[in-house]
């Protein structure tokens, strides 16, 4: 208890999971954030999915959530659609107290968003490099606030999360998403590690983090694995009903 937080790294909002009788796409995607409140979560950062309807209709989704929050580190806050004035629709970082650890999160998107999805009006902060001055601020705020362990959640893709793991200093773990890996391994850069679960509920992710003390991760103590979800596991009937 008070020692596990479910993650996602992003692409909610997308495809025929959105299909409604009655074309109200606005309603679907508020829905879908609320059936994966009750479902569990506790931290998410938007992906380019997220804004295939357009930023009005992501921040309707985002609207009202109370357990579960996005963390999302390189969208500039004000003066959009997706206006985020007083952190009402997300947090730029969080820092949560979890089995005796305090851990920081920081959340990032793909600059690939501008070309792929509807963006909208929507700016990221640092416009020429959209990721890395918005990570290195990031961590340097969750340092200052006491984050013994740094978790970056981003929906770049491996590619780029091995590039942020060189060219970003602080960070413990990536959380990753966009590209669809599955890592039964996780992959080193430093000492960042690199964990992503694959797409589309083919597995659960399970990363366990050790802290040092003075702070930082006991890379030797903490492990990662993917478990596959087969037909077996019992669905939660509540859940079940919501989503027929």
């Amino acid at each position: 208890p008070g020692a596990v937080l479910l993650l996602s790294a992003g692409d909610v909002l997308q495809g025929r999971f959105m299909s409604r009788s009655d074309k109200n796409r606005r309603q679907a995607a508020r829905d879908t954030m609320r059936l994966y409140e009750r479902a569990g979560y506790d931290l998410g950062v938007v992906g380019n999915h997220e804004f295939d309807a357009g930023p009005a209709v992501l921040a309707h989704a985002l609207e009202g959530l109370r357990s579960y929050q996005f963390v999302v580190s390189n969208l500039k806050p004000t003066g959009t659609t997706l206006d985020n004035s007083g952190q009402r629709l997300y947090r730029r970082t969080v820092v949560r107290s979890c089995g005796g650890l305090k851990v920081g999160f920081l959340g990032l998107l793909t600059p690939s968003t501008r070309n792929i999805s509807n963006f909208g009006d929507t700016r990221f902060s640092h416009p020429k490099d959209p990721v890395y001055p918005a990570a290195r601020i990031a961590v340097a705020e969750l340092r200052q606030n006491g984050a013994d362990v740094i978790v970056a959640l981003t929906h770049l893709g491996l590619k780029y999360d091995l590039k942020l793991a060189k060219e970003v200093a602080g960070i413990d773990v990536i959380v990753g998403g966009h590209s669809h890996t599955l890592l039964k391994r996780w992959r080193t850069v430093g000492t960042t590690h690199i964990v992503q679960g694959g797409e589309r509920f083919g597995h659960l992710g399970h990363l366990e983090l050790v802290g040092k003390s003075g702070g930082g991760l006991d890379a030797n103590r903490s492990t990662w694995k993917v478990v596959a979800i087969g037909s077996e596991m019992v669905s939660d009937p509540p859940i079940r009903q919501r989503v027929n």
